[in-house]
């Protein structure tokens, strides 16, 4: 007779260095102890591997979701189906609470229900977190399941699964403020003792900024200008020197604590949300005493210290902006990451924002969202999905298109690169694979049900299988980086890869927009949903979604399917009988594709995107010349 499990499982949201002890106390009585990642250390990786194998040892490890055999719904609270995010909402924030910030506010329109969004999109950060903990909880049912969260952020937790209990012990503030000022004497030591020591660093100046209070355009850079290795983000600049959106005259703000790429760039630095908070800190306890009276319950006192977070930084980025008073149009790099505090001080400094629309899928996400003025999207699809989602307060949705499937339509204008040339001479169909990436240590990917090692193996071996049982093809494998090629656990595989006449993997990463060149000279991309695999979509390069691993099956297709076009792959079977369909230009199978590029992409790859962008800012510039 089977033995049933009676141990109950503890799971840490995240692990610093003061709770070790705790995870080995719960050991030692018994519990099944797990960890989704590891805080605080700020050693390096070298000693952060040190204590996984301490913990390891005595039975302390990650969350081992890479191995359960089967995981479902793996992104059940990202894509929240059934509206749970805006009720846990509506529990901190009521309509009256909202209603007592109204007037702090007084130059932003709609401000009751950008706030309510605001604070939508602040509990959404704990989604990733919980849908880990429930993929858990749903393969042991039986168990009882315990998540302690030492970060006050646990305090927002939303839809956990019926068999697991939430303890939130806010400890990690007071953790992080001891190790904030032991790490600034250790600072201050290293200051006095190497302060003869020449420099070796690289800085770079900043270009003059005695005349950028005159500028009238902004870019609103996230994390720099350069997105990885795989392209600089050049969308919103002109080629004309005169222009006050050449490189060289365009205002930059950075919001990331990112430095200036060269010496000629107009590069701002407005500080993190976490420094502007300090900054504004005394408007914290002015929106307290403004909301305290409307609140009723523990959940809407959070609720009020939220909005009063939010209401500090806000004060904070408008205090930054009134050195710039000749400010018209601010145009916002990957807008669903853009502060929100930031794009309301934008509103309430009358300037005008723009965005592209950076991820087509993210629309489809009900915890994704963003307050523009101007968005430009990817079609009108996408336009209509936009002006009725909840996540989004937009006054202008216009369609252009992808901007970066241009580069498809120059790419295949252009001679194919050197890799896919002699395939292509021999006659074969050429496959271009785009997976995920994955993390170079053991106890991270453990935890992940997405990058994890088996996932990533899984990928590589039906490409493998793929490649044996199609004849006359070439597939070519491209990453967002290719680190992962040394790691150990790879070495069997990558070796099948390289050997094989038919299969290579892309190392090249010196020329922007490489994969585009590789997908632009394919038959079929197939791809682990990516939004390089919507924008081929646009152009009518046929795609596949690999849409399962070795224990998942369906990932985004519940936010979105592509219907009735057949682009999701839920297994090896319909990837090899689709690949097969498609390679042999099914009349019916790219008729299909025809109405996705059509219908749901509005036939707008058509290598002009960029072009119907730069009329809309300009036509925005000439209406506040």
């Amino acid at each position: 007779m089977k033995t049933v499990e009676k141990k109950s499982d503890i799971i840490f949201a995240s692990l610093p260095p003061f709770s070790d002890f705790i995870a080995r106390l719960l050991k030692k009585f018994g519990c099944n102890v797990f960890y989704i990642s590891l805080s605080g250390s700020g050693q390096g990786p070298e000693l952060e591997a040190l204590r996984v194998d301490r913990l390891r040892k005595v039975g302390i490890v990650p969350l081992p979701l890479e191995s359960l055999s089967h995981m479902k719904e793996i992104l059940r609270c990202i894509i929240d189906a059934q509206n749970k995010l805006q009720k846990k909402t509506n529990q901190f924030v009521s309509p009256k609470l909202l209603n007592t910030f109204k007037n702090l506010y007084p130059k932003n329109t709609d401000i009751v229900s950008k706030l309510f969004m605001v604070v939508q999109s602040i509990i959404s950060g704990q989604a990733s977190l919980i849908d880990r903990v429930n993929c858990w909880a749903d393969a042991y049912p039986a168990r009882k399941h315990v998540l302690i969260n030492f970060d006050v952020k646990g305090l927002l937790t939303f839809g956990l699964a019926s068999n697991v209990t939430l303890f939130t012990i806010p400890m990690n503030p007071l953790f992080k403020s001891v190790s904030r000022t032991v790490g600034f004497f250790r600072r201050c030591l290293q200051f006095f003792k190497h302060k003869n020591d020449s420099k070796t660093d690289i800085t770079i100046s900043s270009a003059d900024l005695s005349n950028t209070s005159s500028s009238r355009v902004v870019f609103v850079t996230h994390k720099g200008v350069d997105y990885g290795n795989l392209f600089q983000k050049t969308l919103f600049y002109s080629d004309e020197i005169d222009s006050e959106l050449h490189s060289d005259n365009l205002l930059h703000f950075d919001y990331s604590n990112f430095p200036s790429p060269s010496e000629k760039t107009k590069w701002v630095c407005l500080g993190s949300e976490r420094q502007l908070f300090q900054t504004g800190f005394p408007h914290v306890l002015f929106a307290i005493s403004r909301g305290i009276v409307s609140v009723r319950s523990f959940s809407q006192l959070i609720g009020l210290l939220l909005l009063s977070r939010f209401y500090a930084v806000f004060k904070a980025y408008s205090k930054k902006l009134e050195v710039y008073s000749s400010l018209k149009l601010a145009l916002i790099d990957y807008e669903i990451l853009c502060p929100k505090s930031l794009l309301l001080a934008f509103e309430a400094k009358k300037i005008k924002t723009v965005a592209v629309q950076e991820r087509f899928m993210a629309g489809f996400y009900k915890s994704l969202g963003s307050i523009l003025d101007t968005y430009l999207c990817g079609s009108e699809y996408m336009a209509e999905k936009i002006k009725k989602s909840s996540s989004y307060h937009v006054k202008d949705c216009l369609s252009v298109g992808q901007y970066k499937s241009d580069n498809l339509i120059k790419a295949k204008e252009c001679s194919p690169p050197q890799i896919l040339r002699a395939p292509l001479a021999q006659g074969c169909k050429i496959i271009t694979a785009l997976g995920f990436h994955t993390h170079m240590d053991w106890h991270t990917s453990q935890a992940d049900p997405l990058l994890n090692w088996k996932a990533h193996r899984h990928f590589l071996e039906n490409l493998i299988q793929l490649s044996k049982d199609i004849s006359n093809v070439f597939i070519v494998l491209r990453y967002k980086m290719i680190d992962w090629v040394s790691l150990p656990v790879f070495a069997e595989v990558v070796q099948e890869i390289m050997s094989s006449k038919n299969m290579e993997i892309s190392m090249d990463y010196e020329k922007n927009f490489f994969s585009y060149d590789l997908c632009a000279h394919s038959d079929l991309v197939l791809a682990k949903h990516t939004s390089l695999g919507d924008e081929c979509l646009s152009v009518g390069i046929p795609v596949l979604f690999h849409e399962y691993s070795h224990n998942t099956q369906g990932l985004v297709a519940d936010a979105f399917d592509y219907k009735p076009t057949r682009v999701m792959c839920f297994n090896y079977e319909e990837l090899l009988e689709r690949t097969k369909s498609i390679l042999s230009g099914d009349t019916v199978t790219m008729s299909e594709y025809k109405h996705l590029q059509n219908v749901v992409f509005g036939d707008l790859g058509d290598g002009r995107v960029r072009e119907r962008i730069h009329t809309h800012i300009n036509s925005i510039l000439e209406e506040n010349s």
